[in-house]
């Protein structure tokens, strides 16, 4: 019989103490086996155990129109100071108007600390965010993203052309982890870009303008830097999401912010798929590596009314020749007949 005495005499337990909503708890540990009782400490009844809560900051909670944040108590001088809840309902109704869905987390994006993320931060309902995005300053880029994964996977279009998939395969990441990100960030770049160009600022404090802007130029600054470098030795296994919305960038200089409001548009009704993402490269890969960087090829080919599949060859991005012809004719077609 197994008696956890002879084994150790230490039981760890790990519970959430976020919020101080605790202050000791009353428990008992039993060892079964065969579906009985083998081992149980105390013998009868229960052992308290109080619990000193002094670690722990308290959370907080304030909400703005359209967004929700449930923090560490020290965040809240940041969230004062830099009117997060003010800026990210701002961006919740910039990133609905591009891609007029209505995102995963519904009508408030809401922001939840959650201290086993760790620095991470992932999207849904609510986004969860990790100790280490509650800082000194407010991440705007993370608040904007994390958001614009919960537009992009509203879509069932999109999530038929970029799933997301646990467990990469060998090799260079698969076109549908680079702009399953890459995307993500689309929705961010114009909540920030229309933010910042606003003369206005819509109400907001220099201070806070002058903090969004900030962001908004160090991100275009690394994801241009991150592609014009990749353009130099284009090399596919070097591609990341960072290099995917270098690229996004050229788009939007060339063909302007009307070009991703015309991708969204297609994404939408967002409730239902489209037969032509359907088609697959045959023999390829598992992931359908080829088949989803010709996709994306035929897509921006047909928002851009031309072929760009030479761009993306030149950049080292496979294209497969039936494929492209076929989804991008159909797409033309497509895109005039729902008049988008």
């Amino acid at each position: 019989m197994f008696d956890w005495r002879l084994t150790s005499d230490t039981l760890k337990v790990r519970f959430s103490l976020d919020g101080l909503s605790w202050t000791g708890v009353s428990w008992y540990a039993e060892i079964t086996y065969g579906g009985k009782s083998a081992s149980r400490f105390p013998i009868t009844g229960f052992q308290k155990l109080e619990i000193d809560s002094a670690f722990v900051h308290p959370l907080k909670s304030v909400a703005g129109s359209h967004s929700s944040f449930t923090f560490p108590s020290p965040f809240e001088a940041v969230m004062k100071r830099e009117s997060v809840a003010t800026v990210v309902s701002r961006a919740y109704e910039y990133e609905r108007a591009l891609t007029e869905i209505m995102p995963v987390c519904g009508d408030t994006a809401s922001y939840v600390f959650n201290r086993y993320y760790d620095g991470a931060a992932i999207e849904g309902k609510p986004i969860g965010m990790g100790p280490g995005m509650w800082g000194r300053q407010a991440p705007w880029f993370v608040y904007f993203h994390e958001m614009g994964h919960d537009y992009c996977n509203a879509s069932a279009r999109f999530r038929q052309l970029y799933p997301l998939t646990m467990g990469l395969p060998r090799g260079p990441l698969p076109a549908n982890i680079l702009f399953y990100e890459g995307w993500a960030s689309l929705p961010a770049m114009y909540a920030f870009a229309m933010i910042v160009g606003d003369s206005a600022s819509q109400g907001l404090s220099p201070q806070v303008y002058e903090s969004v802007k900030k962001g908004w130029t160090e991100i275009q600054k690394r994801f241009t830097a991150e592609w014009k470098k990749y353009q130099e030795h284009p090399a596919l296994d070097k591609v990341n999401p960072d290099i995917v919305d270098g690229l996004f960038l050229e788009l939007q200089r060339e063909h302007g912010w009307q070009f991703f409001k015309r991708f969204y548009a297609l994404m939408r009704p967002q409730d239902k798929t489209l037969s032509l993402f359907d088609d697959r490269v045959t023999n390829d890969s598992t992931d359908l590596r080829l088949t989803r960087w010709t996709l994306t090829a035929a897509i921006f080919s047909a928002l851009a009314h031309k072929d760009l599949r030479e761009d993306f060859k030149r950049w080292d991005f496979p294209v497969d020749t039936r494929l492209f012809d076929n989804t991008y004719h159909e797409l033309l077609n497509y895109l005039e007949k729902e008049r988008i």
